[in-house]
């Protein structure tokens, strides 16, 4: 179903954004 293919991509991209900022605040 495409709706379920859309909510997981943005899960997806949620979680990667989140990682970079996590390293980002590390980083500085």
């Amino acid at each position: 179903e495409e709706r379920k293919k859309v909510a997981k991509f943005q899960y997806m991209w949620n979680e990667f954004i989140y990682c970079l900022r996590d390293e980002d605040l590390i980083s500085n």
